[in-house]
């Protein structure tokens, strides 16, 4: 075994495996009437009267993952966001999204969910994104599986926070749309301590100047 052999094998001593398979980062809900989330009301009518419009709705028909907007008669469109952190100490890689969700692709009823590195809350405009409406199999979705995966994208590797976004809109139709149980999953990776690198490092000398003693 030369040097740079012996040097290779006190770092791969030194370092920590990643997890390897995905774990559970965070399952989001709407619970305090939304208060995880910073929420943006667009102004559907143009007359800059937003009582008129229709509210949005937390923990819609007593789940608190679900968020959206009743079945009613009126317009109204709401955009959400919030930062989801790595565990402490954790890195994330392979990044995906569960939820389920309801929309309407033939009418102005959407359901819409993604996830980007910087604060986008328009999920069409996310690196990650999908219209619960547009989920193929028929224009009308009601409780679609939505799977969003950032897989192997090096944008989306060993970091340590994604923005997840919502939007609800609903344009004078009745019919119910929301998006709820929404999780994130990733593969976790510690973050080494600074010490780890100092025992990289020494353990790298130590095995090279044994090397040496025994040449």
């Amino acid at each position: 075994m030369n040097r740079m052999q012996l040097f290779l094998s006190a770092v791969g001593i030194c370092l920590v495996p990643s997890i390897g398979s995905a774990a559970l980062v965070a399952a989001l809900d709407f619970t305090n009437s939304g208060s995880a989330w910073t929420v943006e009301q667009i102004d559907t009518n143009g007359n800059n009267n937003l009582a008129d419009e229709l509210p949005l709705t937390f923990e819609l028909g007593g789940d608190p993952t679900n968020v959206g907007i009743a079945n009613a008669t009126g317009s109204g469109q709401y955009r959400l966001l919030q930062q989801v952190f790595a565990p402490s100490g954790y890195t994330m890689s392979n990044i995906s999204l569960t939820a389920k969700g309801s929309g309407y692709s033939s009418q102005v009823a959407l359901g819409r969910v993604g996830f980007d590195t910087t604060p986008i809350n328009i999920p069409l405009q996310a690196d990650y994104g999908v219209d619960a409406g547009e989920i193929p199999n028929g224009s009308v979705n009601i409780d679609k599986d939505i799977l969003l995966s950032a897989g192997a994208n090096p944008e989306y590797t060993g970091i340590t926070s994604i923005y997840v976004s919502v939007e609800i809109a609903k344009y004078y139709v009745w019919y119910d749309n929301n998006i709820r149980n929404i999780q994130i999953h990733a593969d976790l990776t510690p973050v080494p301590e600074p010490s780890s690198f100092t025992l990289v490092g020494l353990g790298g000398l130590a095995l090279l100047r044994r090397s040496r003693r025994v040449q």
